[in-house]
Parts: structure tokens; sequence; C-alpha cells
């Protein structure tokens, strides 16, 4: 039986690798910034929409767990999104699509490790000996590109 939310993760798992290689095609296209920019433009747009609205209310000085408040976390999740993609998008324009998306799919390590600190998620012994196994799996892409 599958965990909580791993449907949701497969689905995510699937739609990100058909974003990650269409990109490859795209950005060879229109350069590094400005599929990153379409892409950030949609969102906004839809964000914009939803406030206008009213859903959702927002409770913009609320905390998290010694975070910062949530307009200041989705600063943080604006600007590590548009860095991350405008990383992504370079690294496919001189690279191999096939070794910039698994490298940068590892990003799940750092949010490991960041849940661990502030939300208090802790992993099974199983769970970190399979991030060690994407650790070394990264250490032999990067060896052999």
């Amino acid at each position: 039986m599958l965990g909580k939310g791993t449907e949701y993760a497969l689905v995510a798992f699937v739609a990100l690798g058909v974003l990650y290689f269409a990109l490859k095609v795209v950005v060879a296209d229109l350069g590094s910034i400005i599929p990153v920019l379409l892409m950030r433009f949609g969102m906004g747009s839809a964000l914009v929409i939803l406030l206008v609205a009213g859903k959702p209310r927002l409770n913009w000085t609320k905390r998290y767990s010694g975070l910062p408040s949530l307009l200041g976390l989705i600063l943080i999740v604006a600007i590590s999104d548009l860095v991350a993609g405008v990383s992504y998008n370079l690294g496919v324009q001189e690279g191999d699509v096939s070794v910039v998306s698994t490298i940068s799919g590892c990003y799940s390590i750092v949010t490991i490790l960041l849940a661990g600190m502030f939300l208090r998620e802790r992993l099974k012994l199983v769970q970190w000996a399979g991030v060690l196994t994407i650790i070394a799996g990264v250490a032999v892409l990067g060896l052999a590109g």
C-alpha cells in the first residue's frame, strides 16, 4: 500500500519529467530566461486571480515553526524557483538533459534536510539508505559527465 500523498508524488514525478525534457527543446529556441518568465507569468497571473476573488484568505504575517512569515516564505519560494529555473535552463543549454535533469532532480535531498531542521520530520533508516544511494548515483553521473 502506498503512503499518504504518494499518488500525487508519482503524478508530479511524471509531469516534472515531461517538463524538464521539453525545456531542453524550448530553451534551445528561446534562451534560458524567457521560458522561466513565461511559466512564472502564468503562475503569477493565477495567484492574482485567486487573490482578487478572495480565495484563499491569507494571513500574510502567520509564522511557521521559526520560519519567516507567509509573505517571506512566498518570496523565498519565488526567488528559489527563479534561480532554479534559470540554472536548469543554462545547464541544458550547455550539457546533456539526461545529466542536468538527474542532478537537479536531487533537490529532494535539500528538502529532506530542511524538513528535518524546521518541521522536525524524520526519515527511517531505509529512507536514509535511499538518500545515500541517490547521492552516490549523482556522484557517478558527475564523474562520468
